[in-house]
């Protein structure tokens, strides 16, 4: 069993929330007020934001620039290009300065009220605490069954465990993060790379919502290609995918 966290006397644990973005100036706000009502709650906690804005063309980016004029406690990167989704992960990884850091997309189909168990579950001494869906509302049957298909494959061919159903929204302790930066692989398969270091993993469950708004910037078709790519290297640290397409999410 993992051992809890303590943290004696006056200094507060800090909890960082990731938030990759591209072309979401319809659901950032919306996501914003939704953080921030969430980790307002976290009582003992200091917390901070940071938005990634991986090569937006609409006007992300200066949604988010509004948004850090607000408060030290919004942090904005920004990129020249698409680099893709895993990218903006790793940048704002990179970025976070939290004992804990949470990664979230920006588009609310999960929901950011369940980051206050992941962080009773990182407490209780778990160092990655994944989501995972119990439904996929609002997604095609295509991309239900092919993501379902995607990561029973990976686990069949790979030498350690990924978690099922699951997605890049989870919590990841200090220690683990530190491991990821550490990384020299520029393609980085976030997901496979988590589970291959080993720490102690738990889980919650939910329900994926519909996006609040648009449609998903990384379609299945720029999917595909990497889930043939990701399968190659499960055996061998880190997991890597081209860095022109994305994971099923």
């Amino acid at each position: 069993m993992p051992q809890k966290r303590q943290y004696p006397g006056t200094r507060k644990p800090k909890i960082s929330v990731v938030i990759p973005c591209c072309n979401e100036v319809d659901v950032v706000r919306h996501t914003q007020a939704r953080l921030t009502g969430t980790l307002r709650r976290l009582s003992g906690f200091e917390y901070e934001q940071v938005y990634v804005d991986d090569g937006s063309a609409d006007g992300t980016w200066e949604a988010i620039e509004s948004l850090s004029r607000r408060g030290p406690s919004v942090r904005a990167v920004r990129f020249s290009r698409n680099f893709g989704h895993q990218a903006a992960c790793m940048a704002g990884l990179r970025e976070a300065a939290g004992d804990a850091v949470v990664v979230i997309d920006a588009d609310l189909q999960d929901p950011p009220e369940l980051i206050p168990e992941m962080v009773r579950l990182w407490l209780e001494g778990w160092s990655v605490v994944s989501a995972r869906r119990r439904s996929r509302d609002g997604e095609t049957l295509f991309k239900k069954a092919s993501a379902f298909a995607f990561y029973r494959l990976l686990n069949a061919v790979s030498d350690h465990s990924l978690a099922l159903d699951t997605g890049d929204f989870r919590l990841l302790d200090r220690e683990l993060v530190a491991h990821l930066n550490g990384t020299s692989d520029k393609n980085l398969f976030l997901r496979g790379a988590i589970s291959w270091f080993g720490f102690p993993e738990a889980s919650v469950e939910y329900d994926r919502d519909p996006r609040l708004a648009g449609e998903s910037k990384y379609p299945c078709a720029r999917c595909s290609p990497c889930r043939g790519a990701a399968c190659w290297p499960a055996r061998s640290p880190p997991c890597a995918c081209p860095p022109a397409w994305a994971p099923p999410r």
